[in-house]
């Protein structure tokens, strides 16, 4: 690769599936301006790292990601951007010598090929700070960015000093995104973001409206909800999404904790009644839905009963999917400097018994949906003679690698769970 005559940038990106997509608009952005992708850093004259900073194993991450590119390219020019460059852009100085770098906040990003090209940063425009971003570079499913910031401030978090507060597009620009990621021959699209609840809050418009307007215009997309804090999912949004035939019925609720006191201590916005109502609604109206949850054990003040009693709710609330992080302090949030920080051998002890307890809810799941008849749109992934995708309700089910193409919407009948309880086993109806 010849790099004297023209320019080629690689780019690494950690973290959420907001980065993901913000990744894309950039390599769209530079790609349209003569600056090639490069997939490997050794044939790049710059360098992108799109950082994370969630925990402190994500800065870790970043950290070690950056070190390796340097000794792989040390003459690169590197451009820092992500969530680390908000809450720790100290530490990212420290990284570099004599090296060729810029760091660039997460509000600049859209103004990157200015940061690339090296031109007058007074140029910068700032004047519209949400900018939207999906990926292209998949070949089923597209994280299309509707919203950006949090304006809640849990006391674990530090994405509203990385991100801002909450910011979203107009539902007029999220009906082009669209469009455009159909035309790319995409069949399904997550709609994403930090706080998506927020959605339309500074323009007279909401998540329902944008749901409703989705499902009013579209006949030829699966179209999936992100992550949805539970006292932002209105009764008329899961409504809407049980008569609806291209908004999937599969709902991502942060819990973080079953406790109510400790919700209370992270500054969370309801209780762990208000949440098990909502997790049985969804149920009454929509039985084979599935919803995820998220949790975060050994927050400071987590003693022992307080554990108790989220392994109890967890164990008793219609949750069929957890994810599991482990508490980590961030020093601009306000729990790391709250007393009783638990050990990290206890923290690791309870992640174990709580990862047992999620596969559990979600071998019961897989059972809930055996010998039933689902959609599933086929994707790339194959192995031992097997295609891989996902039911509307989120399964991951497999079929004969030669019965189905890729990017196809097929009916399939779920038979048997797989020995690893991984996937279900499905013949094509």
């Amino acid at each position: 690769m010849n790099k004297q005559n023209a320019k080629y940038f690689f780019i690494k990106t950690l973290g959420c599936k907001l980065n993901y997509a913000e990744t894309s608009f950039i390599i769209n952005k530079l790609n349209s301006e003569s600056i090639y992708h490069s997939k490997k850093s050794s044939d790049a004259n710059i360098i992108i790292v799109n950082s994370c900073a969630v925990t402190s194993v994500a800065e870790k991450k970043t950290r070690q990601t950056i070190n390796k590119l340097l000794r792989e390219n040390p003459d690169a020019k590197f451009i820092i951007t992500g969530c680390m460059a908000d809450v720790n852009e100290v530490e990212l100085h420290s990284l570099f010598k004599n090296n060729n770098y810029e760091i660039i906040k997460n509000a600049e990003k859209k103004n990157i090929l200015k940061y690339v090209k090296n031109e007058a940063i007074a140029a910068i425009d700032t004047a519209t700070p949400f900018f939207s971003a999906y990926n292209f570079e998949g070949r089923t499913r597209s994280f299309l960015k509707i919203q950006d910031g949090c304006n809640n401030f849990c006391t674990y978090c530090t994405v509203p000093y990385a991100r801002g507060r909450s910011i979203s597009n107009s539902i007029a620009g999220v009906i082009s995104d669209i469009e455009d990621i159909i035309s790319k021959g995409f069949k399904e699209i997550v709609l994403t973001g930090v706080n998506i609840g927020t959605f339309g809050e500074a323009n007279n418009e909401s998540l329902h409206a944008l749901l409703k307007e989705i499902d009013s215009k579209f006949s030829d997309i699966r179209v999936r909800i992100g992550s949805t804090e539970p006292d932002l999912l209105t009764e008329e949004i899961i409504e809407l999404i049980s008569s609806s035939k291209i908004i999937m019925p599969h709902f991502h609720l942060p819990l973080q904790s079953g406790c109510d006191s400790i919700l209370t201590k992270m500054q969370r916005h309801y209780s762990t009644n208000f949440y098990k109502n909502v997790t049985e609604l969804i149920k009454k109206r929509i039985p084979k839905a599935c919803i995820a949850a998220d949790l975060i054990t050994g927050f400071p003040g987590e003693y022992e009963s307080e554990f108790n009693q989220t392994y109890n709710f967890i164990e008793n609330t219609k949750i069929d999917f957890i994810h599991v992080f482990p508490y980590s302090n961030r020093p601009l949030a306000k729990a790391s400097k709250y007393d009783n920080q638990i050990n990290p051998l206890e923290i690791r002890k309870r992640m174990n018994s709580l990862l047992l307890l999620g596969e559990r809810k979600k071998l019961s799941f897989f059972k809930e949906n055996l010998n039933s008849t689902q959609q599933l749109l086929v994707e790339a992934t194959s192995k031992n003679n097997l295609k891989f995708g996902f039911t509307n309700n989120y399964i991951k089910c497999a079929i004969p690698a030669n019965s189905a193409k890729e990017n196809e919407i097929i009916n399939i009948k779920l038979n048997k769970i797989s020995s690893t309880n991984d996937y279900i086993l499905s013949s094509i109806c």
